[in-house]
């Protein structure tokens, strides 16, 4: 140990590192004169640094000191252990308050009035002491505890901020709700792991976890313990607190908390990451590759960005921090020596020791290195709780060659840029010595290879597989799962390289990127309108032919799927085609062409603003409709059904007039309010029940959940499918009618309503199976819903003038066909529902497109007013029939084989009722959509009809007077569609059939 301490308080240093600064805070307040207060306060933490010096000293000299509380051993009691790593962690924190503090009286006497300098110094020394019993303390709650307490001084620290700018207020308040969500997330995260392990020591957990890495709690609890760690150390996009916190708190509190506060934080990550956890499990690696890793790119990006065009000087390196806790979080991302290396806050390396890695959370457990509270080494009691040397403590580093190259990684040379191990990626990542883990063990050891694996904590084979971070290689952004035969055959075909470029897992991914890499370019070519729509018209012709390429796939018996991400084990993103997915990517990828040239004409006809963002909106709300389309299970569809609500949302609210905002807000809350409260929670519901999200034939409820318990679960899924409009969850779809028309023919009939049909399709079908239903009647309930849906929403749009408030309505009354036809759960009922997504596609959106030509050409919305129109506008009102002709169910046209599949599901239910509601509905269909077409060819035009916006409409010859060009060919492109296709249903029939067989 040191000379010059007293033997007697030497082994209580690691208490009194805790204990001093935190009995000196209350008698801050008790000194009222400000000097007095600052030179203890100044006294306390050079007490401090030169506590954290000794205990630097004696961990290099000696190794890990372990210090138990109250003698108690644990894991029941709580025991703070310091290495060479965390006691320097001690030395930056205590180091930097005191090197503050004697600059600090002048600071805190000229920005806090007198009256509050005791408070502040108080809530100093708290920090202080809170920032270092996190830093030493072995117990996962204590380092909530002290957690809180640094959080709650640091929150005072903010707001004492308010005598030179009440804007402290604010940030220390917003700083206090981010703060208290992330403290309680950690919370929550480490409760889950005493709930599955029992305990609440580092170390013990350490050692426990790895036998329980395929439990789902413990899963939750590492997305819970990142997440609220995220937000203490200010993550990028959980940063939000940090730079008003730091910008108009005092001098002396930003300089102390930027360079203290978040680092520790870091240091606790390091800790949970890489002791607890470890990197080897494969809901670790995908959440380093795919969450940690883009996050702090984008931070590195954005907060330097952002920087630049601050004028506040505090904001402007609070921004910097944000950069640089970005190249932090980068390099732990990165997995590797190099980038941990780059990423730790207080890298040492040891010279008493140069065969020892010291790196990130290094509390070894050898037992020639234990200590107990007097200093003296002792081995550890055997624990009755060991089962199969799960508490095995004697784990040695290993001192082969190997491990002395490690060490060079881990510890460079002091001269080198900090920076260098992040731009080295390519050499580094995830290169360690073949054959070993990356093992940071709390309270055994730094980083280093050769761990032995325990009985019982043996890493599955399939994750070892999956995400082996000692195999030199990252994992692929895409794993494929296709047939090796198939593979094969495409090889032949066209050659290695071309036929994996081409495969139909390839193109299956190109669903997703082409869509959104298409925004992308529209979003740079913006200032030229032109070249901007001619990209749209390019993506949307490319997506269409990687659709039909893979129809064509599909049609030979093929299921192409692809893998993006694995949040956690048994539940990843992945794609997957099969059938009604098929067919919905082609009615959504087919009629965006079309939608798109009817945009060009309408948004420019009606000289709309912001077409940019029309644009680039459109297009993620495209990727969206695709990934529903394709999703391989309900988890995936979920991600993308809320994907598509919130990139439709500013197209709602495109107009941003006072009642296009407000039909947004509606919108959003709606749908966002219902797959949140209602279907989400039936999907976890589902999970908990099945073990599985998997789409697959015939359902995967049977025999997993009480047939009483189907209909609260169907009720939970149908309702939670907001966009099926299923009364009473039906309002958002009028309200949005303040969109744009191209707008609402893509809310009507290429993605968003559709995408809700589609939905209750696939829950029925691959969820709960249409078996199941028919055998356990749990889907009777839902025929009532529906025709009541049907049937009510009829006669509303009969009371309706405006033309989009009665197509709206219309529109909820025909996707509750749909509903009801899965509700009958039979086959013919499941074959004529998915036909009507295409009918109903073709129909309405010809009525919507030429609703908005009459808008355009005539700036009329009331149908009273439309009397005549016809007559001048001939071949819109003429595909406006045929769509008609088309959603009423009248051959030629594709609707009447949708409606003739659904009559003869409910003659094979023998459900006369549901036949009786058809037929009652189509008579209504007839009653409010002929009449527009009557009154436009048959009746007198009552005034003159002015000219269209921007002259893009001059009268012809016979008086016609047309909206521009490409607003009248769309809609008679999807007429003719409604017509063709009456000729091959029988394709579509073809396609469907495998669903229900």
């Amino acid at each position: 140990m040191t000379a010059g301490l007293m033997p007697s308080v030497m082994p209580h240093l690691p208490i009194l590192q805790v204990v001093v600064p935190m009995l000196a805070a209350p008698l801050c307040f008790l000194l009222r004169r400000g000097t007095v207060i600052w030179a203890f306060t100044t006294l306390v933490t050079w007490a401090a640094f030169a506590t954290s010096l000794a205990l630097l000293q004696a961990t290099l000299a000696d190794g890990t000191i372990r210090y138990e509380i109250g003698g108690w051993a644990p894991p029941w009691g709580i025991e703070y252990v310091i290495d060479a790593t965390n006691a320097a962690v001690l030395v930056i924190v205590s180091g930097i308050a005191a090197v503050v503090m004697p600059f600090a009286r002048r600071s805190v006497e000229a920005e806090i009035p007198a009256n509050q300098h005791s408070l502040f110094y108080t809530a100093f020394l708290l920090c202080l002491a809170g920032l270092l019993g996190v830093t030493i303390t072995g117990d996962a709650f204590n380092v909530f505890v002290f957690l809180e307490i640094s959080s709650l001084s640091t929150y005072a620290l903010v707001a004492a901020g308010a005598g030179m700018d009440r804007r402290a207020l604010s940030a220390a308040y917003n700083y206090l709700i981010l703060g208290t969500i992330g403290a309680t997330f950690f919370v929550i995260g480490v409760g889950m792991l005493y709930m599955v392990t029992g305990t609440l020591n580092i170390i013990d957990l350490s050692e426990r976890v790895p036998a329980l890495q395929d439990n789902r709690t413990v899963h939750v609890a590492f997305a819970f313990l990142v997440v609220g760690l995220g937000l203490k150390l200010a993550v990028f996009p959980l940063h939000t607190w940090l730079p008003n916190a730091y910008a108009y708190a005092p001098s002396v509190a930003t300089v102390f908390l930027a360079a203290t506060s978040t680092k520790v934080s870091v240091y606790v990550l390091l800790r949970f990451l890489f002791m607890v956890f470890a990197p080897s499990y494969g809901f670790m690696a995908m959440t380093l590759d795919y969450v940690l890793l883009p996050l702090a790119l984008v931070a590195m990006v954005a907060a330097s960005v952002a920087a630049i065009h601050q004028y506040n000087i505090k904001r402007l390196l609070a921004y910097s921090s944000v950069a640089q806790l970005g190249y932090m979080v980068l390099g732990i991302a990165y997995g590797s020596v190099a980038g941990l290396t780059a990423a730790d806050p207080a890298p040492v390396q040891s010279r008493a020791d140069q065969g020892r890695a010291v790196h990130g959370a290094r509390l070894r457990h050898a037992a020639g290195r234990r200590r107990d509270h007097q200093g003296r080494p002792r081995p550890r009691p055997a624990d009755a709780l060991d089962h199969g040397g799960l508490r095995d403590r004697r784990a040695q580093p290993d001192r082969r060659a190997a491990y002395g190259r490690l060490h060079q990684q881990m510890a460079p040379d002091h001269r080198r840029p900090r920076r260098w191990p992040l731009a080295d990626r390519g050499r580094h990542r995830r290169q360690l010595p073949a054959g070993g883990d990356l093992c940071l063990e709390g309270g055994r050891g730094g980083l280093f290879t050769g761990c032995p694996r325990r009985p019982g904590g043996a890493r599955g084979a399939a994750v070892d597989a999956g995400a082996d971070l000692g195999a030199g290689a990252g994992q692929p952004l895409v794993r494929h799962r296709r047939r090796v035969h198939r593979r094969r055959r495409a090889n032949r075909r066209h050659g290695p390289a071309e036929g994996h470029a081409m495969s139909p897992s390839f193109l299956l991914a190109a669903t997703l990127l082409l869509p959104l890499l298409g925004g992308i370019f529209v979003a740079l070519t913006g200032s030229r309108p032109n070249l901007r729509e001619a990209v749209t018209l390019v993506t949307a012709g490319l997506l269409a032919i990687v659709v039909y390429t893979l129809l064509q796939d599909v049609l030979a018996g093929g299921r192409p799927a692809v893998t993006l991400i694995e949040v956690v084990p048994g539940l990843p993103l992945v794609l997957e085609v099969e059938p009604l997915g098929m067919l919905f990517a082609c009615v959504a990828g087919g009629l965006w062409i079309v939608n798109s040239l009817y945009s060009i004409g309408y948004m420019r006809g009606n000289d709309e603003k912001h077409q940019t963002r029309f644009y680039v909106c459109f297009t993620i709300a495209i990727a969206s409709a695709m990934g529903i389309a394709f999703a391989g299970n309900m988890f995936t569809l979920f991600i993308f059904y809320e994907a598509l609500t919130l990139s439709t949302y500013p197209l709602v609210a495109h107009k941003e007039t006072p009642e296009a905002k407000q039909g947004a807000r509606v919108y959003l809350g709606l749908l966002i309010g219902t797959s949140i409260g209602f279907q989400l929670v039936a999907i976890i519901w589902t999970w908990m029940v099945a073990g599985t999200l998997d789409f697959t034939a015939g359902g995967i409820l049977r025999d997993k959940i009480d047939p009483v318990l189907l209909p609260f679960l169907l009720a939970l899924y149908m309702f939670g499918i907001g966009k099926a409009a299923l009364m009473p969850f039906h309002r958002w779809l009028p309200s949005a009618m303040v969109a744009p028309t191209p707008v609402s023919a893509l809310l009507h009939a290429v993605a968003v309503v559709k995408a809700g049909v589609f939905t209750v399709l696939k829950v029925v079908v691959y969820i709960f199976g249409i078996d199941l239903l028919a055998e356990t009647g749990a889907a009777n309930w839902l025929m009532f819903a529906a025709s009541f849906t049907l049937l009510t929403a009829s006669v509303i749009a009969l009371t309706k003038d405006n033309l989009k408030a009665r197509l709206a309505y219309s529109t909820i009354s025909q996707l509750s066909y749909i509903v009801l036809a899965a509700a009958m759960a039979n086959a013919l009922g499941i074959l004529g529902g998915s036909l009507h997504i295409v009918a109903h596609a073709l129909g309405k959106i010809t009525l919507f497109m030429c609703a908005g030509a009459i808008y355009v050409a005539t700036h009329k919305t009331l149908i009273s007013e439309m009397d005549g129109l016809g007559r001048r506008m001939p071949f819109t009102y003429a595909a406006f029939l045929v769509g008609a002709l088309s959603i009423i169910g009248l051959p030629p046209f594709i609707g009447m084989w949708s409606k003739w599949y659904l009559g003869m599901g409910a003659v094979e239910g023998h459900l006369t009722a549901v036949e009786i509601v058809y037929i009652a509905s189509s008579l209504l269909n007839v009653a409010y959509l002929l009449p527009i077409v009557a009154r436009g060819f048959f009746l007198p035009t009552p005034d003159p009809v002015p000219q269209s916006v921007g002259a893009a409409a001059a009268p012809r010859a016979g008086g016609i007077q047309e909206a521009p060009f490409l607003c009248v060919l769309a809609p008679c492109l999807t007429a003719a569609g409604c017509f063709v296709l009456f000729f091959y249903a029988d394709a579509v029939i073809d396609l469907l059939r495998p669903i229900v067989q």
